[in-house]
């Protein structure tokens, strides 16, 4: 017999994008439908200037100048190139002088802090590059994600960037630390680098989500409403989640998570749309 998390049993919702955009991310369900497929991936690089890279530029230096190679390999090969001309892909330059309010790092959610170095880049920024790739379609893989990353590094580069904001994940990496973590992978599709979970404040403690599972098609996870002391011990089951259902087609009614000594099991209760209701209970040793 299970016996509930100590805590009290953790409900999980799954379901909303980021607000800023949730509008453009689903479509109404149709009554006894299944929750339609999304995927969605996107980048800001934010740029003193306001040019982009040429195309040609931008490729040399994902393919054959990519200074990320591991084993002397590129990570970026045909497959990926083959997304610059996929119409699912969109890169666009967003000039600060037409579209002021999206350079504001007021407008951050809370769990996103500029250092004071990236507070800078963004006052100076001129423009941003967007390069984003959205899929109504199953993805038979997972080179869109390392296509958007290795672009991200790029036009950084090559643009002279100041700062590159994950949308999905809703992190802010410096150029210098992006191409680290690139560099320390080998391969950009790593769900630890793809991924987070961040802590909302609220009144009564805080809520716990998951951001990046979207990339990939799945729902994004979310906690209740918690007391701040379980925070530690829910962010890491989530990320345990994660790990195990990132190269699913869907999610799995249940999956288990260890922490510490302590077994979780946590239970998910899918719907065709809108939070689906996950079950977290410790089991007995």
């Amino acid at each position: 017999m299970l016996s509930a998390l100590t805590i009290n049993p953790l409900t999980v919702s799954v379901g909303c994008l980021s607000a800023l955009l949730s509008a453009a991310s689903f479509s109404l369900f149709g009554k006894g439908r299944p929750r339609p497929f999304f995927a969605h991936g996107e980048y800001w690089i934010y740029l003193p200037g306001e040019e982009m890279p040429s195309q040609d530029a931008l490729m040399h230096r994902m393919l054959r100048g990519n200074p990320h190679r591991n084993a002397g390999k590129t990570p970026v090969g045909k497959n990926e190139a083959l997304i610059f001309s996929d119409v699912r892909l969109h890169i666009a330059l967003v000039l600060r002088s037409r579209n002021a309010h999206v350079f504001r790092p007021d407008l951050f959610s809370e769990h996103v802090e500029p250092t004071a170095p990236m507070l800078e880049g963004l006052a100076g920024a001129k423009s941003f590059a967007k390069v984003r790739f959205i899929s109504e379609e199953p993805l038979k893989d997972m080179r869109h994600l390392r296509f958007l990353a290795y672009a991200a590094d790029a036009i950084a580069e090559l643009g002279n960037g100041s700062v590159i904001f994950d949308v999905v994940a809703e992190k802010l990496y410096s150029p210098a630390e992006f191409g680290e973590k690139l560099d320390a992978l080998g391969d950009a599709t790593d769900a630890d680098f793809q991924t987070d979970v961040v802590w909302s404040r609220s009144a009564a403690g805080g809520i716990a989500e998951t951001r990046g599972l979207e990339k990939v098609g799945l729902p994004e996870l979310a906690t209740e409403e918690m007391n701040t002391d379980q925070r530690v011990l829910v962010t890491a089951i989530l990320e345990g989640v994660i790990r195990q259902v990132w190269t699913l087609d869907t999610l799995p009614p249940a999956a288990d998570v260890n922490y510490f000594d302590d077994h979780y099991r946590v239970e998910i209760k899918q719907t065709r749309k809108g939070p689906a209701k996950v079950t977290l209970m410790r089991m007995p040793s």
